[in-house]
Order: C-alpha cells, then sequence, then structure tokens
C-alpha cells in the first residue's frame, strides 16, 4: 500500500494532521533499515521440573513443524464437540499439552488416533 502525502491546504492534508497524532492514520512505511532491525534478545524461561518432561516430547514436534490445533479444531477434525475431545484426552486416548493454559493437539496424534479406531473396528468386525 503505497503512503500518499496529501496536498498541503486541501481536506485530506487537514483530516490527516488531526488524525495522525491519535494514531487514526497510518503512518508511512519504515526505512529500510528499520525494517532489518536484529532480533529482540529473548530472555531464558526457568521451567519448574515437573514441566520438562512434557516439554521435552513437545519441543521436538514443534521444531519438526508439526501443526498443533485447539480442542474446537480438532472437535471439527474429528466431527465431535470440544467437550469430546476433552473427554478423549482426559481418558488418556489422545495426546494433548498446554500452552498458556489452552490444549493444543498435533494433527499427527488426531491421525493416530482415528487410525487406531478403524484398526480396532476391523478387528471387532472381523476384518
Amino acid at each position: 500500500m503505497n503512503d500518499v502525502t496529501p496536498e498541503p491546504n486541501t481536506r485530506a492534508h487537514q483530516c490527516r494532521q488531526h488524525l495522525a497524532p491519535l494514531g487514526a492514520w497510518p503512518s508511512p512505511a519504515p526505512a529500510a533499515a528499520e525494517e532489518k532491525a536484529a532480533p529482540p534478545v529473548q530472555e531464558a524461561l526457568q521451567l519448574p521440573d515437573a514441566g520438562r518432561p512434557a516439554l521435552a516430547n513437545v519441543v521436538p514436534m514443534l521444531r519438526s513443524g508439526q501443526r498443533a490445533v485447539s480442542r474446537q479444531n480438532a472437535g471439527d477434525m474429528l466431527g465431535v464437540s470440544w467437550k469430546t475431545v476433552e473427554r478423549l484426552i482426559d481418558r488418556g486416548e489422545l495426546r494433548a499439552f498446554k500452552v498458556l493454559g489452552q490444549w493444543r493437539i498435533f494433527v499427527s496424534d488426531i491421525d493416530l488416533y482415528v487410525a487406531r479406531q478403524i484398526g480396532e473396528q476391523k478387528k471387532r468386525l472381523g476384518a
């Protein structure tokens, strides 16, 4: 989007002068030097000992680029409600982890759950 400066003494120029201090007018694009600023330094996060085993399982999956979804999205994928997904997690049938208090489920774990369910159904039907 090009940032066009209105001509002085026009209605658009007056509006921009009035709205710019309020943050309602988009600021011009940053200079090239500003765009290539160094990434912010991240502080080390100290984890409680109890959380380390769970994180040890999740980090490699996240690094591999696997996608994690919410309970609602997992329910949509399975054709059930988020509450049913919560029950599957509570029973240990579906692996999940929390990020800032929100449950996340890897899509690959949903696929494994579906494959297990299909396998169990085939066994019951004698196929």
